[in-house]
């Protein structure tokens, strides 16, 4: 009955002339209709004009971004200069680790150039007691 009523309807637009040809699939039908071809105008009037200065316009203008847009392209200039801090803080971060190892090889250096020091300078000669036993 649901589709008998479907089918009554459509044959009732068809007739009226309300029916939009490519949308048979809607009714659940598929007759071999040419796709709708809307009628060419032949003459011009001002709202012709008017659609054509505003195309013509909106070509030739910038495009404007929407917010979304808007807002990634700002995300992404906060994400850089986070970016750009975090690179900035391990660059600090390498070349105080770099002074650490160059004044500790330093620091060995110099306590090793101090113990050979102390090694070819001799230490004062052990002094040999005898405990007699007696």
């Amino acid at each position: 009955m649901a589709e008998a009523r479907i089918r009554n309807q459509e044959a009732d637009f068809r007739r009226q002339g309300r029916f939009i040809p490519g949308t048979d699939v809607l009714f659940g039908s598929d007759p071999n209709v040419v796709l709708y071809d809307p009628p060419k105008r032949t003459t011009r009037d001002v709202w012709d004009d008017i659609v054509e200065i505003v195309t013509v316009i909106r070509a030739k203008s910038s495009k404007k971004f929407v917010g979304q847009q808007i807002a990634g392209q700002i995300a992404s200039k906060i994400q850089m200069y986070w970016d750009a801090q975090e690179i900035k803080k391990d660059r600090v971060k390498a070349q105080e680790e770099k002074k650490l190892r160059a004044l500790a090889k330093a620091t060995m250096k110099m306590v090793i150039s101090e113990w050979k020091k102390a090694v070819y300078v001799g230490l004062p000669p052990v002094i040999r007691i005898r405990i007699n036993p007696s």
